[in-house]
Formats: structure tokens, C-alpha cells, sequence
């Protein structure tokens, strides 16, 4: 297999032949991740080729270093540094390719840190586009009309890369009263599109516009299983289980839950049977070790990803930090890289004990917890709305958590809550959520328990009145 993927020359140049290996990547078989990693040896050997003959960054001796590739097992790539934003955006020159052409840019916001700018080249954008086509190929031969699909994009939280869809798509919004209304009359339209269904039957968009848009329309008296949506496609943000749950049972609708990130030509879609995240098998992914930097082969650890050329070709991203902490997953569903989101590693609690780094709080978990608790206020996102009694639906509890060292070898953890009332007049609620907060954590966290029974880390939950809280506050879990 190796030697037919040499001898067919530079990848750019099939994206058909790509789309129908990378396929059969996707079934549960031993046979596919063995095809998976043959596939991504191949890839990576051009993109570090390319990369080094073709940018400044990428040219160092370091990328001269050959992996370790046996025939059919994973590639192993730690000979190479591991990047960080940091070192992206100090370094953002020295990373373009020449003898590409500029395309697009891909922006990021700063809420996981600095802002940042992804450079793609026509020649990368246009072979995207034409693998997405061929791999959506099968799919449409076997429907009779194509679907209608709703979009709710939102630029500020990060400019997408165009793909082909499987429907005709049409964009709306729900952050105004004008927005949301407009939505309600075009999933109630039944529209004359040559070849496509009459009404919508997908809506994709970011996590909190569905939750807000799914309470707007019940708070309103309309029941979003009259519009028939079959498939709910979730990105940018954490969808608790609470809320995954709660938008199966308002729209009847399959939940489709992706994490992705604007760095990345592709990302990792959570799976209806085991519930964990399966990453794209064009990308190459890693779990590792805090305090060394080894590949862990479970546990939780940082998320590295290496993405490929044809993929990716103007700005390389190789063993790149997504500032994002996981927790490899190894189980018997599907032989892909799997794992569970732990949270954004700047919001989780860590400490140094006896030379190794402890995760004593992961913000995924602290959500998890939080986000049944309707005493919180909650980030304004709906400022814009006025038809509707409570535009927090959809947000997030607004908090910070920070540690501190009161005393040497000890840990203070301050969880500081924003609630929609003054917490002085109803103390006897909020020594309930502090007991019910406490309780919570350590349940979820086993090594902070251990450590508060050592009497070697304290938690302290605080609770502010509304608009008390003046820190920067956590946007995104």
C-alpha cells in the first residue's frame, strides 16, 4: 500500500483516490486503521518535505530528523519540537510556503488565547473542496433529493474554511428579535428548489445559539418538532450532557457534536455509541505528558495535532499545542484516535506534587456540575434580544477559579460564582450550592479528594452578587 501511494505521485493531484482511501478509514476494523495509518505516514513524509524546502521555520535541522515508521503502526513523531500559538505567532513569516498562492485567511478569536491568523492557499482550499466532494459522493447518490440545511455562522468566534455540502444551504442568525423571527418563517417555509426537499430537515450551527434558539421557540409556545429536523450539527463550543439531552427531546433530532478549531483542517466528531470523540483521519493526533512532553498511551494529557498535506500547505502545523487537555480513551467501538474533552488547560487547576504536575480540576467536569444549577447569572451573548424573557439560556455560568499558595507545599482553590441574586439574603440557598459545588468536585476529581483529605489543598467556593464579579471571567470551557 505504502509503495502505491509513493508511486502515485504528489496527493494534491488525487483528491478521488484520497477521498476513497481516507473512506474506508472510517469503519470499525483493524484492517482500517492499519489503511489509516499507511495513509498518514504517506501524507506526513510529504508534508515534511514540503514544508522544509518550503518555508524558513520548517528548514531547520531538527525537521531533517527521519521517524520511526514500521509498516502499518502509527507514525511516531516526537524528533520534533512541539509548537505552541506562541510560537505560531512570533513566528508567523518564517512559517508561510513560498510557491503557493494566497487564498484565505482564517481568523481566530482570543478567547483561548492570543488572536490568530491561518493563511490558506488557493491550492489547498481548492483541493478541500474538491476531496470533500468526492467524499460526500457515495452519500448523495443515494438520496433522492438533496436537503435543505439552516446555518447560523458566527465570524467572531472563528472564520470557517468553505466545504462542499450535502444540501442547498441557507444562512440566518438568532442573536435580534428581527434574526429569530426570520428563522421561524424559514424553517415553517416549504420552498420550490429543483432536486431538494420542500422543507429543512438540518440546522447547523455553535452551541449556545441552538440552546438559545430551542428556549426561544418553547418559551414562544412553538414546539420545534413541528419543523421535522432530522440532524442538529453542533460546533464551536462544549455541549454538556444536560444539553445534548435537552435538544434531543425538544427537536426529536439526531445531535451531531464536533470539536474542531480554526487551526485545523478538520477535527473530531463525538460518537452516538460510546460517546467519546473519533478525530478525522487525515490528521494525526497526540496525548502528551505535561511535565515531559512522552506520549501517553491513556490518561489526561495535551492535545497535539500534526496536520497533513494535501490538507494543509501554506502555514504547516506540526505536533501542534491546541491548548486543549484530553483524555485518551482506549475502548473497543472504534480503532480511531479517540478521547474525551477535559477543557481548555488555562481553566483547569493543576499543582506540582512530589515532581509531577496534578490536574486537580478540569473544567469540563466543573461545567458538568454547574450547568443543571439555575442560580447563576450568565454571559449576556443575546444582549441584542428583546422578545424574549431570559436571552442567558445558552450561556455560560459566569465564574472565575483561581489557586493560590497560603502556605508552602499547600494549594488554596477559590471558585468564585456570579448568582442572580444577592447571595446575603438567601444564605441558606447558598450554603446549599457550596455544599452541593464541594460535594460535586471532589466526587468528580479523585486526586483533588485525596489531596483535601491530606490537608494539602483546600477549596473554597465564594458567591458574588449580579454584575459583582469584575475578573475576567471563563468564555470557553
Amino acid at each position: 500500500m505504502q509503495r502505491k501511494l509513493s508511486a502515485c505521485g504528489d496527493p494534491i493531484h488525487a483528491p478521488s483516490a484520497l477521498a476513497e482511501l481516507f473512506r474506508s478509514c472510517f469503519h470499525p476494523s483493524s484492517d482500517s486503521l492499519v489503511l489509516r495509518h499507511v495513509l498518514q505516514a504517506e501524507l506526513l513524509r510529504w508534508t515534511i518535505k514540503r514544508a522544509a524546502t518550503q518555508t524558513r521555520y520548517y528548514s531547520r535541522p531538527i525537521y531533517r530528523e527521519s521517524i520511526a515508521v514500521s509498516p502499518g503502526a502509527e507514525p511516531q513523531l516526537h524528533c520534533w519540537p512541539v509548537i505552541t500559538r506562541k510560537d505560531v505567532i512570533e513566528n508567523l513569516t518564517d512559517m508561510h510556503a513560498e510557491g503557493v498562492t494566497f487564498g484565505a485567511i482564517c481568523h481566530t478569536s482570543g478567547c483561548t488565547g492570543s488572536a490568530l491568523s491561518v493563511y490558506k492557499s488557493a491550492e489547498e482550499l481548492s483541493f478541500i473542496w474538491d476531496y470533500q466532494t468526492q467524499l460526500l459522493a457515495p452519500v448523495l447518490a443515494q438520496l433522492d433529493s438533496r436537503p435543505l440545511v439552516l446555518s447560523m455562522p458566527n465570524l467572531y468566534h472563528g472564520t470557517p474554511v468553505s466545504v462542499p455540502s450535502i444540501g442547498k444551504v441557507f444562512v440566518a442568525g438568532v442573536t435580534d428579535d428581527l434574526l429569530l423571527s426570520d428563522v421561524v418563517s424559514l424553517l415553517r417555509q416549504r420552498l420550490k428548489i429543483a432536486g431538494h426537499e420542500e422543507r429543512f430537515s438540518i440546522i447547523t450551527c455553535l452551541v449556545h445559539q441552538m440552546l438559545f434558539l430551542t428556549y426561544y421557540l418553547l418559551e414562544h409556545g412553538i414546539d420545534p418538532r413541528e419543523f421535522d429536523i432530522k440532524s442538529i450539527n453542533i460546533v464551536g463550543g462544549y455541549l454538556t450532557r444536560r444539553g445534548r439531552e435537552y435538544l434531543h427531546n425538544a427537536w426529536g433530532a439526531m445531535i451531531f457534536d464536533r470539536f474542531s478549531l480554526t487551526e485545523s483542517a478538520g477535527g473530531a466528531t463525538r460518537c452516538h455509541e460510546c460517546d467519546f470523540f473519533h478525530l478525522d483521519p487525515h490528521i494525526i493526533g497526540e496525548v502528551l505528558d505535561t511535565d515531559t512532553d512522552e506520549v501517553l498511551s491513556e490518561g489526561v494529557g495535551r492535545l497535539v495535532l500534526t496536520q497533513l498535506y494535501p490538507f494543509v500547505q501554506m502555514q504547516p502545523f506540526v505536533r501542534y499545542d491546541t491548548g486543549d487537555l484530553v483524555r485518551l480513551v482506549k475502548n473497543n467501538c472504534h480503532p480511531a484516535f479517540t478521547f474525551e474533552f477535559a477543557g481548555k488547560e488555562k481553566n483547569c487547576i493543576s499543582w506540582r506534587y512530589c515532581g509531577k504536575t496534578e490536574w486537580l480540576i478540569l473544567s469540563v467536569a466543573l461545567n458538568e456540575l454547574l450547568d443543571p444549577i439555575p442560580d447563576f447569572q450568565r454571559v449576556e451573548q443575546f444582549r441584542g434580544v428583546h422578545s424574549s424573557t431570559d436571552p442567558s439560556v445558552g450561556s455560560l455560568p459566569i465564574y472565575t477559579l483561581t489557586k493560590s499558595t497560603p502556605a508552602p507545599d499547600s494549594l488554596l482553590i477559590t471558585l468564585t460564582a456570579a448568582l442572580r441574586y444577592s447571595p446575603h439574603f438567601y444564605a441558606e440557598r447558598t450554603n446549599e450550592l457550596k455544599s452541593i459545588i464541594r460535594k460535586g468536585l471532589i466526587v468528580s476529581h479523585p486526586t483533588l479528594a485525596t489531596r483535601i483529605a491530606q490537608k494539602l489543598v483546600d477549596l473554597e467556593v465564594v458567591f458574588v452578587g449580579p454584575g459583582m464579579l469584575k475578573d475576567v471571567h471563563v468564555l470557553k470551557i
